[in-house]
């Protein structure tokens, strides 16, 4: 209201159009402004036209405010589209050596959370000269853990005698292994940067 008043106040002071504030004497702002105030319908004029210039003002903080968010999307879409490259070119390499060329291996892919329970990425590849090689495309760049074991009778399962433990068999990552409990995360967790890595082990 007050800025409605004193803009009124320079138009009145002698100026044909509204100038800015400083182009008019302070004295005939404050005195037009002043016998302004006393007149009701000038001061509720002024009290809608301020509710008008809020309005304005929300919509247009809005409208700066969605601009610089489209902008930031804009800067950001590059980049996120070369992420979303890099990691499909991602890849991540688990060579094992067996003591027989039966059956098939079985591989798995790891975060900590699901640690020889749910892996990321599987993969199932044939023995060739005691050699398997598990393959996992597309991985981004973090921390992992690899598990795997011989499957000499392809029955997708690890076997174990009457007390649990595997007659197959079974190796990690970093060739972690405990003698009596499967191989622990701390112990078999690497870190992946991203590009082509290849990881190697000895079934035991």
């Amino acid at each position: 209201m007050d800025q409605y008043l004193a803009m009124q106040a320079i138009t009145r002071a002698g100026a044909g159009t509204v100038l800015r504030a400083e182009s008019v004497r302070s004295e005939q702002v404050r005195a037009a402004a002043a016998q302004m105030c006393d007149d009701e319908g000038m001061r509720a004029r002024a009290k809608d036209l301020s509710l008008r210039f809020q309005a304005f003002d929300c919509h247009a903080r809005f409208q700066a405010w969605l601009s610089g968010l489209v902008l930031v999307c804009l800067l950001l879409l590059p980049r996120l589209t070369v992420a979303e490259e890099d990691a499909a070119t991602n890849v991540v390499e688990f060579e094992v050596q067996a003591h027989n060329g039966a059956g098939v291996v079985r591989c798995g892919l790891f975060r900590q959370r699901g640690w020889l329970k749910d892996p990321v990425r599987s993969a199932t590849v044939k023995v060739a000269s005691k050699r398997a090689v598990c393959v996992f495309e597309g991985v981004p760049s973090g921390t992992y853990g690899i598990s795997a074991f011989h499957d000499e009778n392809s029955d997708g399962k690890l076997n174990t005698n009457l007390v649990g433990y595997p007659t197959e068999e079974y190796c990690a990552s970093n060739n972690a292994r405990n003698l009596m409990s499967a191989p622990s995360w701390d112990d078999a967790k690497f870190k992946f940067r991203g590009g082509r890595l290849r990881l190697r082990a000895v079934m035991k």
